[in-house]
């Protein structure tokens, strides 16, 4: 291959650290504490506008917008969600070290996207439930809903915790703000809007926010591809590196980053986000109508190709730059998750307010992820533990419980980041995590929903089964310290000094390659961490399938809810007649008949998060006590400004007392 010069070979004198936190200005300050002020702005107004509105400050409010959220925010508050500090800077840093064949996961948000607009996201918007797991007791038990309700608690804690840290670390590597400093000013701010605003007014700084971050990305990268010579030599010169490539297709599962890998194997991580996972779940129940929750998935899609090519393109602008002296082997950075952060004050930390925006926009991610996590893990706790403890909580205490719940999450995340801060690697610690435990949930809804026969002791079987083997697997691969095989740094273009003290280091300051010692567990340790939750989600289904086959008492599913089931054949044969798709039903909930739901009492119908509606507003606003039985009580997820219908049928009462009938 043709030899080109690197746009950055003359550019390879490394700033002093006191050089790079003198270019952090008040200036960049300022726009950094703009983007944090509008934020909290956003939210505080957000829920003073509620409070002065004539909806019910309560409980639905708080929980899910009372459905009548729009769609476009909600879907640029469903990216912000996904896309966290950590996916940033761990994504640059991946592209710089390993090339754009990671952008392959563009075939995985696909698939995912399609997997949960069309089968998974329905089921919870006809089964109207407050949360993911809801389902779970509906399909199985309760003891299946507590226990997924505690795996996925454990999961956010530490992933908002592992979100909170990430841009802290980036802000203290460039201003020299302590690292505690910029965690509690975030965690605070977070705390506070997402406590007090509920889900509206997370939706609301969450959309902000995704401007922030998409508005600096573009910025950072338009004046840094101008400083290293334009588009085409940046081009050249990471082909020339070996830095795109889109065409690795080897077979071998032992192979980090494959096509196959990234685009199959990611493909059940994300699945396990954007299907089971309540922070992604609760953005779907927020919405008026079934086509606008499958619109708001589905718009996803463009906003997480943009994302993800960004943060790419900003990769391959810092192995431009560094192609010839690596700062992580040269000490200049401790963690690959610095290399954007560096580059940045290193290439542009000159331009007054650049500094500050990449922050803000860093920031402002963190934000969006933090804020999302603390507002489920409220509505999980109340709606999964506390309600079902005590159903009879009327209306306003449970909504300051909520507040309290919120407050009590983010404060707790602040304390966490203790830990966070000794994970290593930022996406790495992450997608340890959500393999560890999304895999299995993913199979344990997987069960629930496609599986007629499955029960719930196939349930509980197969989610130990499944959560010790995906355990095991991330744990073994972290004690055998088997690292990933990299491209070596290239040291030719530094200082003479910097070769002599970064001899000795292979890859980064953190991990040493080790060859496997033989054996048949070192080689499956040796296995993509890319397929783990594909592993975790296939031997829960391997267990549970016989397990349920074996001890239920009945194989018919002839009386099964059929709203509990996703019925495969209707989504895939759509156009087909009717008495085809009857067929591909299997009698599924053939001879089911809806449980006739007892009235509801007063203090029964203020302790549901419900959704009340004009016209019943209205009656209760003119205290007409006699002419309330007239009044419909609409299902969630209709017209709401439907006058009033004929007499329908009972309230709908507490999801913890429905009687659904399950096949057990």
């Amino acid at each position: 291959m043709e030899s080109v010069a690197h746009p950055a070979s003359t550019l390879l004198d490394f700033p002093s650290s006191r050089e790079l936190l003198a270019r952090f200005t008040y200036y960049d300050y300022a726009v950094f504490v703009c983007m944090l002020a509008m934020s909290g702005s956003l939210g505080l107004w957000s829920a003073w506008h509620d409070s002065r509105s004539d909806a019910k400050s309560g409980i639905s409010l708080l929980l899910n917008g009372e459905r009548r959220l729009p769609a476009v925010p909600v879907g640029a508050s469903l990216m912000a969600s996904f896309i966290s500090a950590a996916y940033l800077l761990g994504n640059a840093a991946e592209v710089y070290r390993n090339g754009t064949l990671y952008m392959m996961t563009f075939v995985s948000y696909a698939l995912s996207l399609a997997v949960t607009a069309h089968l998974f996201m329905p089921v919870y918007y006809r089964l109207e439930v407050m949360t993911a797991y809801e389902y779970l007791e509906l399909r199985f038990n309760r003891t299946v809903r507590m226990a997924a309700v505690v795996l996925y608690m454990f999961e956010m804690t530490i992933y908002i915790a592992i979100s909170l840290y990430a841009p802290a670390l980036a802000l203290s590597q460039l201003t020299g703000m302590t690292l505690w400093s910029a965690v509690v000013a975030i965690g605070l701010v977070c705390t506070v809007y997402t406590s007090v605003g509920g889900i509206k007014a997370v939706v609301l700084t969450d959309t902000f926010q995704a401007v922030v971050t998409v508005v600096a990305m573009v910025v950072v990268i338009a004046l840094g591809m101008y400083q290293l010579g334009g588009l085409r030599a940046v081009w050249r010169t990471s082909l020339s590196g070996g830095r795109v490539q889109f065409d690795v297709i080897d077979p071998n599962p032992t192979v980090h980053y494959t096509v196959w890998g990234l685009a199959f194997g990611s493909f059940f991580t994300n699945t396990a986000s954007y299907a089971t996972n309540h922070m992604m779940v609760l953005r779907y129940l927020t919405v008026p109508t079934l086509s606008k929750a499958k619109f708001v998935v589905w718009f996803n899609f463009p906003l997480l190709c943009t994302v993800l090519s960004l943060s790419s393109l900003a990769g391959l602008l810092v192995y431009v730059k560094y192609a010839l002296c690596d700062p992580v082997a040269a000490h200049q950075i401790s963690t690959e998750d610095q290399l954007l952060p560096y580059f940045v004050m290193d290439v542009l930390g000159k331009m007054t307010g650049v500094p500050g925006l990449f922050v803000a926009g860093i920031f402002a991610a963190s934000l969006s992820s933090i804020s999302s996590g603390v507002n489920a893990l409220s509505a999980v706790s109340y709606v999964d533990i506390i309600a079902i403890i005590k159903p009879d909580i009327p209306d306003k205490i449970g909504a300051r419980i909520i507040v309290a719940l919120g407050v009590f999450f983010g404060l707790l995340t602040i304390g966490l980041v203790g830990i966070a801060s000794k994970m290593g690697n930022v996406l790495a610690a992450s997608q340890v995590i959500t393999s560890s435990i999304g895999g299995p949930l993913l199979g344990l809804f997987t069960l629930g929903m496609f599986i007629p026969c499955g029960n719930s002791k196939g349930a509980i079987t197969g989610l130990i089964v499944s959560l010790g083997f995906s355990l095991w697997m991330n744990l073994g691969q972290f004690v055998t310290s088997m690292a990933l095989p990299k491209p070596p740094p290239s040291m030719d273009g530094c200082p003479a000094g910097v070769k002599n003290a970064s001899s000795a280091v292979l890859f980064d300051g953190t991990t040493v390659l080790k060859e496997p010692n033989g054996g048949v567990l070192p080689d499956i340790y040796a296995l993509s961490s890319l397929w783990y939750s594909m592993l975790a989600w296939f031997v829960l289904l391997v267990v549970a399938v016989p397990v349920s086959y074996f001890t239920s008492s009945s194989t018919s599913t002839d009386t099964m809810n059929p709203k509990l089931i996703c019925q495969v054949g209707d989504v895939v044969f759509w156009f087909a007649p009717e008495k085809f798709r009857r067929h591909l039903r299997f009698n599924v909930g053939k001879d089911y008949v809806e449980p006739e739901k007892p009235p509801a009492t007063p203090e029964k119908r203020a302790s549901v998060p419900q959704v009340v509606f004009d016209c019943e507003k209205k009656a209760e606003k003119k205290k007409h006590d006699s002419s309330l039985t007239g009044v419909s009580y609409i299902r969630r997820g209709t017209n709401a400004s439907l006058a009033v219908p004929p007499p329908p049928p009972a309230p709908r009462i507490s999801s913890s007392s429905r009687d659904f009938s399950t096949h057990m």
